[in-house]
């Protein structure tokens, strides 16, 4: 499938996993058309090491910056949703590191009225500290010691059979997801009312849910390894909650404060 993809990278202040995640883009059997970095606030050396890799990189390679006033990864995402000019957009965080098949298995998976929801697999501590040092990003399922291990296994033919079970009860996750940006377009994006780590990605799958967009749970491929890090902070974490309930109860489709920011006229013509 020749389907054009923009790359979709978060990251805020972690340059050495960015560096690797980048290592991983330019490892790519399919790459993908455009890479931008959604960067929430980071400082100077995160902007100094994404321009050393645009001079040598093989695709356009976007630095999308927001000032750094808390963690608002709904917003940073809103705005390189804005900024992405392909069809589908591939979405991940800046401590995830790509399998090679990563982006051409995401695109062989995409169809009309679905997203797709990918999994991950998590490096351990010691792991994640010799992949910094040594700049790997090759893993092997019984050589490195992985949390969440089945999740690393690829087996092509098992894809297309497991695209038809329906996971209920399981959640977005933002670090390996895949949507055609007109979906996105549609549900007016991300809720910038999600400040504070947690939940924005369930409310916007949610939102795609409600609006007739459907899920695809990509296993046995597209397989994500997740560096290890401290876990966030989570002060905002019941808001989020009431939120996303919100958004769940009432069936919701589209944000007023989201891409656009929606005047009230503007939100009733386009949830009717």
């Amino acid at each position: 499938m020749n389907i054009k993809t923009s790359l979709i990278v978060s990251t805020y202040n972690w340059e050495a996993a960015l560096e690797l995640c980048l290592h991983a883009v330019l490892k790519q059997t399919r790459l993908p058309d455009e890479v931008i970095i959604a960067d929430d606030g980071s400082g100077a050396e995160t902007a100094q090491l994404i321009q050393r890799f645009q001079g040598t990189f093989p695709i356009p390679l976007h630095h999308c910056w927001q000032e750094d006033k808390g963690f608002r990864a709904a917003a940073i995402r809103n705005k390189a949703i804005k900024q992405a000019i392909h069809p589908l957009i591939i979405q991940i965080d800046g401590d995830i590191i790509m399998h090679p098949r990563f982006v051409e298995e995401h695109i062989r998976f995409a169809r009309p009225r679905f997203y797709t929801r990918g999994i991950r697999a998590f490096l351990s501590e010691s792991e994640t500290r010799s992949s910094l040092q040594n700049k790997t990003c090759h893993f092997q399922l019984f050589r490195h010691p992985l949390k969440k291990w089945p999740n690393a296994i690829s087996v092509p033919l098992l894809q297309r059979f497991f695209s038809i079970i329906n996971f209920k009860g399981k959640g977005a996750i933002g670090c390996n997801l895949s949507y055609w940006r007109a979906d996105a377009i549609k549900i007016n994006g991300y809720n910038n009312d999600f400040t504070g780590w947690g939940k924005e990605d369930d409310e916007f799958c949610l939102r795609l849910e409600n609006a007739g967009i459907r899920k695809r749970t990509l296993k046995f491929g597209a397989i994500a390894y997740h560096l290890h890090h401290r876990l966030v902070e989570r002060e905002q974490i019941q808001e989020n909650i009431a939120l996303l309930e919100e958004t769940r109860l009432k069936k919701i489709k589209i944000c007023k404060n989201g891409i656009e920011l929606l005047s009230c006229e503007d939100y009733e013509k386009r949830a009717s």
